[in-house]
């Protein structure tokens, strides 16, 4: 009988160690990592690292002013301006950029807005023909700045509008190489977590048999050898009663 109530308390002991280690790991399978760019714009993509203003279809989310001839946006290109940041669509309340082909709009329950260039107060989005939204993960949607302004014509510019289309085009450069190619490793790295994902859920459901057998074991032996529990916990309570008796100074001497 002393072997079974051993064999009792070493299955309890495996039982909490299984547990511990189930609840270890359970949070073990990881999401996508999503830098979360506002307006869903994604570095040496859409823009690069060097590039002082946002692109275009995003501009009018942002805050700017004139410095010296030239506009100036409230905009980080490293690593980005985040959805959440206090850059993007500054004072339009639970907003989100959308992306425009006139330069995206602050999307809000209390009111569309958008900042227009060189302001840094927001005024209500009108929608005009033209300005449709754009699926900046799409070649077809983006296939309009996808061009080679280098042609060009013999009407003169300002400098601010050469500056401008310049940059304009050096963003769609970025776009057009690497759009197609960002696109198949996103997908394969879709692909690559699911079937982590799908993996470490078999894994986790092996776990969880694992132990929901060694829990009916336990609970089997712990109904066969109930007595003897039984005797040890009255054992137990006895000496309790005993050793409080001893310190009170009331245990009777033999």
């Amino acid at each position: 009988m002393k072997l079974k109530q051993n064999l009792f308390y070493l299955n309890v002991g495996i039982l909490i160690i299984l547990v511990c280690v189930l609840l270890t790991n359970y949070d073990s399978m990881e999401g996508i990592t999503n830098m979360n760019c506002c307006g869903g714009i994604q570095l040496g993509v859409h823009y690069q690292e060097t590039d002082k203003s946002p692109p275009e279809y995003i501009r009018r989310c942002f805050k700017s002013s004139r410095e010296d001839g030239s506009v100036v946006y409230d905009w980080n290109s490293f690593p980005c301006t985040t959805e959440d940041g206090g850059q993007c669509c500054p004072d339009v309340p639970d907003s989100e950029c959308i992306p425009t082909t006139g330069g995206g709009y602050c999307k809000s329950d209390g009111g569309n807005k958008i900042y227009r260039r060189g302001e840094s107060t927001h005024s209500p989005y009108i929608r005009r023909g033209g300005d449709t939204t754009l699926d900046i993960t799409n070649s077809i949607d983006m296939e309009d700045y996808f061009y080679d302004r280098s042609g060009g014509g013999d009407q003169a510019m300002s400098p601010e509008m050469q500056s401008f289309l310049d940059r304009r085009d050096r963003n769609s450069q970025y776009i057009q190489s690497h759009l197609v190619e960002a696109s198949r490793n996103r997908v394969q790295r879709m692909t690559r977590l699911r079937t982590q994902a799908e993996s470490e859920r078999k894994t986790q459901q092996i776990k969880n048999t694992i132990v929901f057998i060694h829990l009916l074991f336990v609970i089997g032996f712990a109904i066969v050898i109930k007595d003897l529990i039984i005797q040890d916990i009255a054992d137990f309570y006895t000496m309790l009663g005993v050793r409080y008796s001893e310190f009170t100074g009331k245990a009777v001497s033999p």
